[in-house]
C-alpha cells in the first residue's frame, strides 16, 4: 500500500459527481483524528488510518494479496471506516506444498503491539486455525506409513 496526501487526495475529489460524500467523510474523519493518513489500497480505495484508531479496532478484513494473506483492523465511527495504522498486518503465506495458510510466527505479536484488541486476533486465529497447511506429500507419504504399519501388523 502506498501513502497517499489526505488534502492531495480531497483535492482531487472534490467536484466529482458520486464522490461528494467521501470528500464530506475524510473531512468529518480529519476533525476527529488529525493525524489522520491515506493509504491506497490495491483496489484503488483510499483507507483513513490512524494510530489512535488501534485501540478502537473490533472489526478485521482478511484478504489474500498474492500469496500472502493480510489482515487490516478497523473501526467504523460516524459511519466512516477508519483503520489501525498500520493498516495491514501479514499473517500468512499460501501453502505452495499443498493448501491452506502458513502461518507468520509472529503475527500476534505484530498485532499486540500495535495495540490491537485480543477480540481481533482471536479472530484471525480462528481463520488461520480454520485453514490449517496440508502438504500433498506428506498426505501420501503418511498414507504409505499407515497401510505399511498396517501390514506389519498383520504378518506379525
Amino acid at each position: 500500500m502506498s501513502y497517499v496526501n489526505l488534502e492531495t487526495h480531497l483535492g482531487e475529489i472534490v467536484g466529482f459527481e458520486g464522490r461528494e460524500q467521501e470528500a464530506v467523510d475524510i473531512r468529518i474523519a480529519l476533525g476527529d483524528h488529525p493525524e489522520l493518513c491515506g493509504f491506497k489500497h490495491v483496489t484503488g480505495h483510499v483507507l483513513l488510518a490512524s494510530d489512535d484508531i488501534n485501540v478502537y479496532c473490533d472489526k478485521v478484513l482478511i484478504e489474500q494479496h498474492g500469496d500472502e494473506f493480510v489482515a487490516l483492523p478497523y473501526t467504523d465511527s460516524k459511519g466512516i471506516r477508519l483503520h489501525s495504522n498500520p493498516v495491514v498486518f501479514y499473517v500468512g503465506v499460501q501453502n505452495d506444498l499443498g493448501f491452506g495458510i502458513i502461518q507468520r510466527q509472529d503475527w500476534e505479536d505484530c498485532l499486540a503491539e500495535a495495540g490491537i484488541d485480543n477480540k481481533i486476533i482471536r479472530t484471525v486465529r480462528k481463520f488461520l486455525l480454520s485453514h490449517c497447511p496440508a502438504n500433498y506429500l506428506w498426505a501420501a507419504t503418511s498414507r504409505r506409513t499407515h497401510i505399511i504399519v498396517d501390514l506389519l501388523l498383520c504378518v506379525c
